[in-house]
């Protein structure tokens, strides 16, 4: 729709809402009369056309000291003022000059008496609203009940007594205004008052800490480099485009008034409700700067000039709602473009107008805030952090502009420092969160990021070196939750599924030169290593890192593993960090993603790891590999709800790091809440990783659904062209289209290996595994109603548990780059007890030894006085614990992946502190403590009292008394 369509619209829907709500009006436009109900004391209204917000006229008022403007008979209700949505008053006032004079507000009942009262400064030129909501917005942002509004006065009250002046009023809505309050510099007085947009206006409120002295020689010359980095490449116009701009200007009939002011059609709609209006009018600003400046078209100049000087006047201008979402990209992108194409033609008063218009749009001043902003928003950098160093250009003095380069690049450092609780950025563990939990496919911010760092290096205005390492950390991790920086496991994937993975080795390279930079080096060796790892390259003159090994990730309750040319990643979820975001048309059917999820992905592409194409076409939503799932239809399976973020209703699910070796661990309750008709599934579940095997145990599977097949699923493969061949106790390949097997492990165990060489064994005692192979039709993510839909080819096994499971249990081995082969000996071994022994399956323990490496790891669910299994006797609370044997020496290592958060007011939640103690049998001295671990020996037991937090572990090396050996731990 055309803005002149909406304009006349807008003009229509004015009228009409005048004789709308039970007869009263409810909105003034003051076009045509001046309201019956409207009165001054000094005798000072009339109508004008002087300006006007919507429409032709706005009543024109000549203020003095205490006059006061009164509108009587209201008839306002108690439900309109008291509503929740639509409770707020808007009424526009137009100012010629900046003052300090202040508007007050008074609001009355039938009674007479005083029910609200606000304060609006004119400290403006042009338009602007006071506009706030009678329930939430006057009384600390407390919600104060709805009263019976009669009566309004607005009271004049200048600072110097003698003032004389006048103001315009316009499109006064007493009651029903349902848009956002985002209070401007005018309303500053009461800003304790508002909820909501309060941000931008305590940022804009900000001072500059950081002194506007002398700058040097080589600060300018550095401001200067920064500059030519964000310079602005201004395109030719397309002539359709250039006429359009042109009409609409005519269109809004811009003159000049005797008093030197400007004047034209009223825009009620410069608003941030209607975003892709404030866009247009900023493209067509450019398309006129673009034939001034590549034409000299001194017509799309003259035109320039008065559209930019109307606009200002119109209200879009400092302190105006121009606030547009973060969540609309492409507006919030877009909006400032226009303008900034358009200051080399500015006279210098309007660009000094219209660069503070855009600083107020952007928050520009958050760069003068000293300490983390708890309100920092990914979003934030991603969409606006090139417009904060391209503004600090066009600031008033050049020692300005260098203080301004001090604090964005001080902003930029403070940017990285890990981030409490749910809010956005990073974690301590080097994890990155949105929408309040780890988010590797909203993480395309840190390529963003990067570049802005990047373009600070070499310059005096480099970030910290700390900031650096923060980043760094932040990059590691991420690539090591990622197959060789290509591939994400679907668990990790948000409300994308099976999206890419949204860092770059462009951006590493360019981290790594920031790095050397502040190194005084080419580039930072630590992660020119990690480079050549994953891109399997030597692209920078140093060996390879060596990052196979098993990771933790406890902030994304997440497990790693690294080898050869696959990655393992195990993922849980908790009742604080959801484990799937379902979206109103994306992942509608994703609720599965991450129960217990097990993931091997390969070198290549999705295919090479069985994975559809981005979106997951063709794929059975019910089958997420390594997950426990009830496989219910999939009309039942996709949320009730819009938004459905799935939580659990416990909150242990992570991992411990071993080096080499790892655990991955998850308590699981269901917590289906209003998204889902309730299954009640239960299951505690654990992934011990040794070299290349991947132990898994199951126990506690429960389930109230009497109908579906409650399963824990191995593998899901789909393709639309190929059906790679699955092996099935045998080296026999089967690759015929329709294949479904069921096999019992009650009497033997079953091996298998998939189509992409990950192989599994399920040990005699375990029940039926089914296989099936041939072709599926599933509904696409983004279907409501399941009738959009792709067909695939497959590939699937998973362990049945029956209908209404009840502390049913599996036991089951991943080995992950095989052969038929070598999976039938890696089976025979494991069957005959030489690999590992399970010590422990119950609800409240999973304890495993790895055979060749004399290593015991432990899952504890739940506090355990009465262990004693290997070395340890007891212990208090929840964790993962590994316990390395060599000779008489014990290496401990323990964490609680249990974030152990506590509720806190700014940020959501914390993680505290988690204390808990192991009693070990025997009689040992400490060789090696890091972590301060508090000991206490007893009669023929050592207590270790460890204290977590972070889901970061604790390690300390013991070694039996009568043994004399000098031992260290590995830092």
């Amino acid at each position: 729709m055309t803005i002149q369509m909406k304009y006349a619209l807008l003009t229509t829907f004015a009228v009409a809402i005048c004789l709308l709500s039970f007869g009263q009006q409810k909105l003034y436009d003051f076009n045509t009369n001046i309201p019956a109900n409207f009165s001054s004391s000094g005798d000072s209204l009339s109508l004008s056309a002087e300006h006007a917000k919507d429409g032709t006229n706005s009543l024109k008022w000549q203020v003095t000291k205490g006059v006061v403007l009164a509108a009587r008979d209201l008839g306002i209700s108690g439900n309109e003022t008291g509503d929740v949505k639509a409770s707020s008053a808007q009424f526009f006032i137009y100012s010629k000059q900046v003052t300090n004079d202040t508007l007050v507000f008074r609001f009355y009942d039938k009674d007479g008496t005083l029910k609200r009262e606000g304060h609006m400064l004119l400290n403006y030129k042009g338009w602007r609203d006071y506009h706030r909501s009678y329930r939430f917005d006057y009384n600390n942002g407390r919600e104060l009940p709805g009263f019976a509004l009669d009566k309004m006065e607005i009271v004049y009250k200048p600072e110097n007594p003698a003032t004389k002046s006048t103001l315009y009023l316009d499109a006064f809505r007493m009651v029903g205004d349902i848009k956002d309050r985002v209070p401007g510099p005018h309303m500053k007085l009461d800003l304790r008052h508002f909820t909501g947009h309060v941000d931008l206006l305590k940022d804009f409120l900000l001072a500059p800490d950081i002194e506007a002295g002398p700058a040097t020689a080589k600060e300018l010359l550095d401001a200067q480099a920064v500059a030519l980095y964000y310079v602005r490449n201004i395109p030719k116009v397309e002539s359709a485009k250039l006429v359009a701009a042109k009409k609409f200007v005519e269109a809004c009939a811009i003159r000049s008034n005797a008093d030197g002011t400007i004047s034209g059609r009223g825009q009620l709609f410069f608003d941030l409700e209607d975003e892709d209006t404030l866009v247009q009018v900023s493209q067509y600003c450019a398309y006129l700067a673009e034939a001034a400046i590549h034409d000299g078209d001194e017509d799309a100049k003259n035109k320039l000039l008065d559209f930019t000087a109307y606009l200002l006047d119109q209200g879009l201008a400092e302190g105006g709602r121009l606030f547009l979402h973060l969540g609309h990209y492409t507006s919030t992108r877009t909006f400032p473009v226009g303008f900034l194409e358009s200051m080399q033609l500015y006279p210098p008063d309007m660009k000094a107008e219209v660069i503070k218009m855009l600083k107020w749009h952007i928050g520009y001043n958050k760069i003068y805030k000293n300490i983390i902003d708890p309100d920092r928003s990914i979003d934030y950098m991603f969409l606006r952090s090139n417009f904060l160093f391209e503004l600090t250009a066009l600031t008033h003095s050049t020692n300005e502009w260098v203080r301004d380069l001090k604090c964005a690049s001080r902003y930029l450092s403070l940017f990285s420092e890990p981030a409490p609780g749910k809010q956005d950025g990073m974690k301590t563990d080097g994890c990155y969160f949105h929408h309040e939990t780890h988010y590797i496919g909203y993480c395309y911010a840190l390529p963003v990021y990067v570049d802005r760092m990047y373009s600070l290096k070499g310059t005096s205005y480099s970030i910290t070196p700390k900031a650096f390492r923060n980043i760094a950390l932040a990059f590691k991790a991420l690539f090591l939750q990622s197959s060789k920086g290509v591939l994400l496991a679907n668990s990790l994937t948000g409300r994308n599924p099976f999206c890419g993975f949204t860092l770059t080795g462009n951006s590493l390279e360019k981290l790594a030169e920031v790095g050397g930079d502040i190194e005084g080096k080419p580039y930072d060796t630590d992660l020119a290593a990690l480079y050549n790892y994953i891109f399997k390259t030597n692209k920078y003159p140093q060996a390879k890192g060596d990052y196979d090994g098993f990771y933790q990730f406890n902030y994304a309750q997440t497990g790693v593993t690294h080898k050869n040319n696959w990655t393992a990643v195990m993922k849980g979820f908790t009742n604080k960090l959801w484990g799937a975001e379902i979206y109103v048309q994306e992942n509608r059917y994703g609720r599965y993603q991450s129960y217990g999820a097990l993931e091997v992905l390969y070198d290549g592409d999705s295919t090479a790891s069985g994975y559809p194409a981005i979106g997951g076409n063709g794929w059975d939503w019910n089958v997420a590999p390594g997950t426990t799932t009830v496989h219910i239809p999939f009309a039942e399976l996709q949320a009730k709800q819009g938004r459905a973020d799935e939580f659990n209703q416990n909150s242990f699910a992570g991992a411990l790091s071993l080096g080499n070796n790892g655990i991955f661990a998850m308590d699981f309750k269901e917590r289906a809440g209003k998204n889902y008709t309730p299954n009640n599934l239960k299951f505690h579940k654990s992934v011990f990783s040794f070299n290349n095997l991947l132990v898994c145990l199951g126990s506690g599977i429960s389930s109230t659904n009497a109908t579906d097949t409650t399963a824990t699923n191995l593998f899901q493969a789909v393709s639309a062209s190929a059906n790679p061949a699955v092996y099935v106790n045998s080296a026999q390949a089967i690759s015929n289209g329709n294949y479904t097997k069921v096999l019992s492990a009650a009497s033997k165990g079953v091996w298998l290996v998939n189509g992409q060489t990950t192989g599994f064994y399920i040990p005699k005692g375990s029940g039926n595994v089914i296989v099936e192979r041939g072709q599926q039709t599933t509904p696409e993510e983004t279907s409501l109603t399941g009738s959009l839909s792709s067909t695939s080819n497959f590939s699937k096994a998973y362990i049945d548990h029956g209908t209404s499971p009840l502390n049913a249990s599996y036991r089951f081995v991943v080995v992950p780059g095989t052969a038929p082969k070598q999976m039938k000996k890696i089976a025979d071994n494991i069957a005959s007890g030489k690999l590992f022994e399970v010590l422990s399956q119950t609800d409240s323990l999973h304890a495993v030894k790895y055979i060749p490496e004399n290593l015991t790891s432990y899952v504890f669910f739940s506090a355990n006085n009465n262990v004693n299994m290997g070395y340890i006797k007891s212990i208090s609370g929840k964790a993962l614990v590994g316990v390395k044997e060599k000779n008489d020496s014990l290496i401990i290592t323990i964490n609680n992946p249990d974030l152990n958060a506590v509720d806190d007011a700014v940020n959501g939640w914390r993680s505290a502190r988690y204390d808990v103690n192991i009693q070990l049998n025997g009689t040992w001295k400490v060789i090696d403590n890091p972590n301060n671990a508090t000991i206490t020996n007893n009669d023929n037991s050592l207590t270790a009292g460890f204290s977590l937090i972070d889901g970061f572990s604790s390690t300390i090396l013991l070694v039996h008394t009568n043994t004399n050996q000098n031992l260290t731990l590995k830092k």
